[in-house]
């Protein structure tokens, strides 16, 4: 955290030298349209805070942006996009 600091190449290194099997998730400065390069990187998930909420935001807002992450989510684990 924050993984928008290290972004993909970073996590990608981290890998490198981490044992198999440990899970890293990107937490902090991620979104949508970010996914696909961190699941490319080895990241196992992802911990969403602004992407999903915004203060003013209503219940279909965070909903939309609900939606559109997690179709984000299965696209960039599913190599789908």
């Amino acid at each position: 955290f924050p993984a928008s600091l290290l972004g993909p190449a970073g996590i990608a290194a981290m890998r490198a030298v981490l044992p198999d099997g440990i899970r890293i998730y990107a937490v902090g400065g991620v979104g949508a349209d970010d996914f696909a390069s961190y699941a490319t990187a080895g990241v196992y998930g992802f911990g969403l805070g602004s992407s999903l909420f915004t203060p003013g935001h209503d219940a279909a807002q965070i909903k939309d942006a609900a939606a559109t992450c997690m179709t984000a989510m299965r696209r960039a684990f599913n190599g789908v996009g």
